[in-house]
């Protein structure tokens, strides 16, 4: 089965690294994935870095995640302690081509249609300077280095 994914995904323009029974997959604007196969089910995770001000607005960032998971079709979006952007999506079953590929589909468009479509994406989710610079009054209460034109 781990060789039947690797195909596919490959076909979707993926480059691919194995790592022990870990696949990396990289693809220009999309996320990363790291893919775990097991017996019953495969694992896609990835996540994208928060930013000073998702730190310092946990409340607005959880609100943003619950319109993500609102939003979504099989991705499951969440933050931990480092107040980054988490996500996972769990394809179960046996493997069968065609699912699989509706189901990368279906990932590809939480984790960039729907990501990407959100008014709060950037500010969650953008360079520190550039958000500073977006979300001033925001960041005025935030102890940062950036410098605030």
């Amino acid at each position: 089965m781990k060789q039947q994914i690797i195909k596919q995904i490959k076909l979707n323009g993926y480059r691919v690294e194995e790592q022990n029974d870990l696949i990396f997959a990289y693809r220009d604007n999309a996320p990363g994935m790291l893919i775990k196969i097991d017996d019953s089910k495969i694992i896609i995770n990835s996540h994208f870095n928060g930013n000073q001000l998702a730190k310092a607005d946990v409340n607005g960032l959880k609100s943003y995640i619950n319109d993500l998971n609102g939003a979504s079709g099989v991705t499951c979006f969440y933050t931990g302690e480092s107040c980054n952007l988490e996500f996972a999506a769990y394809y179960f079953g046996t493997y069968d081509e065609y699912t699989f590929a509706q189901f990368i589909r279906f990932w590809e468009f939480d984790t960039i249609n729907v990501l990407d479509n959100h008014s709060d994406s950037f500010k969650y989710l953008g360079s520190d300077e550039e958000v500073a610079m977006t979300f001033k009054d925001e960041y005025e209460s935030i102890d940062t280095h950036y410098a605030i034109a």
